[in-house]
């Protein structure tokens, strides 16, 4: 079973459970909300699966924000068509954030160009989103000195939009921020296991890493 998967129109979430005294994942054992910002698919699992996990774990209502469906990757085989490559990389997305939440997750895709972010663009999709869990912590899974600019204007929005509340996430096995250890390493690997078909072949050298961090997430914020 794939989690709910939200159209750009309709932004209503159905909670799974009922959500009192919101606090940040970072806080105390309270429930509350953590919204994931990725902007390709693969980001939220390479640079948050410990993080989300630990959310989970704490009965967080769970919410994946998928900027883009990751339509620009120069890695698919050539025979392969935009809309294949597309299915592919969503079809990921889906599989690896029901592995890391429990099923228990909705995804909002706001269906922007890959590699053509604006900030401007990328603030007017995601604002809604966020107005609808205004206590809500928002962790986007890049940062804001990343190479990709994709990643670079993804972050520096969700620090504008969400100020104290916001986190950002650093590459896998990298120093800095807050180490987050994988508390669910069995879940965390299926969410891996769930890019076989592309995001592996895409950004190998990334998942590697992962591996050799244990899924830990660095989070800083």
């Amino acid at each position: 079973m794939r989690p709910a998967v939200v159209a750009p129109s309709r932004r209503r979430f159905v909670l799974g459970v009922a959500l009192a005294g919101l606090v940040p994942v970072a806080g105390c054992g309270h429930a509350g909300t953590l919204v994931v910002v990725s902007p390709h698919p693969d980001d939220e699992t390479l640079r948050l699966s410990g993080y989300v996990l630990h959310a989970r774990d704490r009965g967080d209502h769970l919410v994946l924000v998928a900027v883009t469906r990751g339509a620009a990757s120069g890695a698919a085989p050539a025979s392969w068509s935009a809309e294949r490559l597309e299915a592919v990389r969503s079809a990921e997305l889906e599989d690896a954030w029901a592995a890391l939440t429990g099923e228990r997750g909705t995804i909002t895709h706001l269906e922007l160009p890959d590699g053509g972010l604006t900030e401007s663009a990328v603030a007017e999709a995601l604002s809604p989103v966020l107005e609808e869990h205004p206590d809500a912590v928002v962790a986007a899974a890049c940062a804001t000195d990343d190479d990709h600019p994709d990643h670079r204007v993804v972050a520096r929005v969700v620090r504008r939009l969400a100020g104290d509340r916001s986190r950002t996430a650093l590459p896998p096995g990298a120093q800095g921020g807050r180490i987050w250890d994988c508390p669910d390493l069995p879940a965390a690997r299926r969410a891996d296991a769930a890019y076989a078909p592309f995001g592996h072949r895409s950004v190998s050298g990334l998942f590697d890493d992962l591996r050799a961090a244990d899924h830990r997430s660095a989070v800083l914020g």
